[in-house]
C-alpha cells in the first residue's frame, strides 16, 4: 500500500481540479475535502473507464 503525504494528496486532487476544468466538468459541491476527494474519485473512474477497466455491464439487468 502506498502512502502519501497531504502535500501530495493536495498536489494529485489539484492536477485532477484542473482536468476536470479542462474538459469543462462541473465542480462537485460540499466540503474542500469532499471536493477534492469527490473530484480526485472522478478522475481515478474516468481513468479505468479510458483504460478500458471498466466492469463490462450486463445487458439483461435495466438500469
Amino acid at each position: 500500500m502506498h502512502h502519501c503525504s497531504m502535500g501530495e494528496y493536495d498536489a494529485i486532487n489539484a492536477h485532477n481540479a484542473a482536468k476536470a476544468r479542462a474538459a469543462g466538468w462541473s465542480e462537485p459541491t460540499g466540503s474542500p475535502g469532499q471536493v477534492s476527494w469527490a473530484t480526485t474519485v472522478r478522475q481515478n473512474k474516468i481513468d479505468e473507464f479510458d483504460a478500458g477497466e471498466t466492469a463490462e455491464l450486463d445487458p439483461s439487468v435495466p438500469p
